[in-house]
């Protein structure tokens, strides 16, 4: 399932040249040494509402606070590494974009999401105890690659978030937890080697299809949600569609 989603990750990265590239260059450049700025949390508390910042490659100790309307784009693969702090990136201000950054090694969340509007795209989150949390609405997330935590994706109370074409594998709790989350659409994905591929608790009127299941258990659905869009199910470990309730 890897190689399957590796082809994914590269039809994606086209298209997000395509759909989500800024109409503006890049004002701010961060690196361990000549650019603008030496650390993530520095530029950020210097740029202003929808400024870029380039991240070039390394390894960042640090967990920034994303305060502003500003875009993240990583440029040759920069880790954000928490060290072990309580998140690795936190998303504060609506309108953030994260664009191929990785963030690592927290012993809480490694990003956490709790604003509205974001897009967090191709980027890589693993080492966690949980990889994405999600309180906010209507963010995107487009190509990620969630794995080897202990929970991949958390949706907390939120709604109207879009979840697709991601790499969620190898959690050791669950692939994609849904706590009291309605209007959610999951499409696309590969859930993969989880103890729990999807867990669907006291949540509503999601819209779940074109996911592939391969899991210590599938999936847990305790309320009412949509398994298909009409002409499309979910894949399990025998390629057979998911009905639309599978528990």
């Amino acid at each position: 399932m890897e190689f399957s989603i590796n082809g994914y990750r590269a039809i994606v990265v086209t298209a997000l040249i395509l759909i989500f590239l800024p109409a503006f260059a890049s004002a701010a450049s961060v690196c361990s040494s000549g650019c603008d700025h030496t650390s993530i949390e520095s530029a950020i508390n210097a740029s202003i509402p929808g400024e870029i910042i380039s991240i070039q490659g390394g390894t960042y100790h640090e967990s920034p606070n994303i305060t502003k309307r500003v875009t993240l784009m990583g440029r040759g693969g920069p880790v954000v590494d928490a060290d072990g702090r309580s998140f690795a990136i936190a998303l504060f201000a609506d309108g953030v974009r994260l664009e191929g950054l990785s963030a690592v090694n927290s012993s809480g969340i490694g990003i956490e999401v709790v604003s509205a509007d974001n897009a967090i795209l191709v980027c890589d989150v693993h080492q966690n105890a949980i990889g994405i949390d999600i309180l906010g609405s209507r963010n995107i997330l487009f190509g990620n690659n969630i794995s080897r935590n202990g929970a991949g994706i958390i949706l907390n109370r939120s709604s109207n978030n879009s979840i697709a074409y991601s790499n969620i594998s190898i959690n050791r709790q669950y692939g994609l937890r849904s706590i009291g989350s309605d209007n959610n659409t999951i499409r696309s994905n590969v859930f993969f080697g989880n103890g729990l591929g999807i867990s669907l608790e006291g949540s509503g009127n999601n819209l779940l299809y074109q996911n592939s299941l391969l899991n210590g258990d599938n999936a847990y659905d305790d309320g009412q949600n949509r398994w298909d869009n009409g002409t499309t199910g979910n894949y399990s470990e025998s390629l057979r569609y998911l009905p639309h309730r599978y528990v």
